[in-house]
């Protein structure tokens, strides 16, 4: 499973967001998972890493990687 931590300040709303995209994820059974972390876990963590300033850009890269990646509609 690729798993895809995305850093960013915010990780309530993050969480919120990535918790309604891996459910979908599951349901369709992809082999994806993504995870909100914040800048102080990034040296112990060892998964790829997305940096997202705003919710909104969070949203619109995350739809475009399962588009191009996974042709998820």
């Amino acid at each position: 499973m690729k798993k895809i931590s995305l850093i960013c300040s915010a990780g309530i709303s993050t969480n919120r967001i990535l918790d309604k995209i891996n459910d979908v994820i599951a349901k369709n059974n992809y082999d994806i998972q993504f995870f909100a972390i914040t800048p102080e876990e990034l040296e112990h963590d060892d998964y790829n890493r997305l940096l997202a300033l705003l919710v909104k850009k969070l949203q619109i890269f995350v739809k475009k990687i399962l588009i191009e990646k996974y042709n998820f509609n």
